[in-house]
This record gives structure tokens, C-alpha cells and sequence, in this order.
């Protein structure tokens, strides 16, 4: 039975299609936080096309200091949590310019995100080696784009299919290598 004069009831009670409009306009911690109000509101927040566009880049920078010790811990916190809601539909993955992203993070985002189109990554570090990328970019047939922010001086990524057509899954012959020019990576699906 439902209590009448409780807010929390009635919010809780809305259709689904009018909480999805709402929860459109949330950033993304915000609908992490929505998942844990109720059941209809998690349902609500698992919705695919609100995970499609996962943008971290408007999320404050205190969450994101790397100068703080857990920072790298808070990132995954969150990335977890967006895989968890999203069931694999994130199309485009923006972090914030001061994320830090490890080696492991990143074949872990790699692994739960194959449908991915567009990866922005924050500034490059040192730590995650070439192979590592390119062992995280193997889960990734039809990434299209990938920037990675704050390279000092001019970087260019460059994802090039074999034959300019697109890589698909289904083709065990997809390798994807990355070339190191100056700066500049090449993405090459043969």
C-alpha cells in the first residue's frame, strides 16, 4: 500500500518513459546515484540509449585530482558502475582531462566496451605502454575515433581499416596495431 503523502512514493511511482526523459538530463554520477533510489528508478537508469553517450569530461575536477592517492580507484568506481547500468550499450567513452587511467584500467574498460566507437582518453601516461593499448584495442572492432588529450605539442591518432573498410567482429583476421611516429599513432586493422 501506498503511502499517500510520501514524495519519495510518488517519485518513485512515475512511468518509466517520463523518468528516462528526466534522468536524460542528469550527468552521470548523478544517475549512478538515481540506480539505488528504487527498483523502478534502477530499471529506469539501465535504459541503453542513456548509456550510449558516457561523458566524464563534465564531472568537477576534484573527483579526478591525481594528486590525490585514490583518484585512479574513484575512476574505476565510477566506470564500474556505468558498466553495470549501461549492459554494453556505451557507443562513445569521454574521460575527464584529469582521470588517471592505468594499463589495467584500460584493458578492463576494454573488455566491457566492444560495441565502442569514440574513446577520449585523458592525458597519456607514460605507464601504459604501446603494447598495452594495443592489447585493449583488439576489444574494440569498431572504434572509429580516439583522441587522447594533452599531449604536449601536436599528437594525431589515426585508425585506418586494412582495406578502408570497417573491421568487424566476426573476422578473426582483425588485428589492430599501433605505430609510434613522432607522436602520432597509427591504429591499423589488417
Amino acid at each position: 500500500m501506498t503511502n499517500k503523502n510520501s514524495r519519495f512514493d510518488r517519485w518513485a511511482d512515475l512511468d518509466k518513459d517520463i523518468l528516462v526523459r528526466i534522468f536524460m538530463t542528469l550527468n552521470v554520477v548523478e544517475l549512478i546515484c538515481g540506480a539505488s533510489v528504487s527498483k523502478s528508478w534502477r530499471e529506469a537508469t539501465s535504459e541503453p540509449y542513456l548509456w550510449e553517450i558516457v561523458d566524464l569530461s563534465k564531472l568537477e575536477a576534484k573527483n579526478f585530482n591525481r594528486e590525490l592517492g585514490q583518484s585512479n580507484q574513484r575512476v574505476m568506481d565510477i566506470v564500474n558502475s556505468v558498466f553495470s547500468l549501461s549492459g554494453g550499450t556505451i557507443f562513445c567513452l569521454t574521460f575527464h582531462f584529469y582521470a588517471y587511467i592505468t594499463s589495467q584500467h584500460l584493458v578492463c574498460i576494454s573488455e566491457r566496451t566492444r560495441n565502442l566507437k569514440r574513446l577520449v582518453l585523458p592525458v597519456w601516461d607514460n605507464n601504459i605502454l604501446v603494447n598495452d593499448f594495443e592489447e585493449a584495442a583488439k576489444n574494440w572492432p569498431y572504434l572509429e575515433s580516439l583522441t587522447i588529450s594533452g599531449f604536449v605539442g601536436t599528437a594525431a591518432i589515426v585508425i585506418k581499416h586494412g582495406d578502408d573498410s570497417n573491421c568487424t567482429s566476426g573476422d578473426d583476421n582483425n588485428s589492430i596495431s599501433i605505430v609510434v611516429v613522432t607522436k602520432a599513432y597509427l591504429v591499423e586493422c589488417s
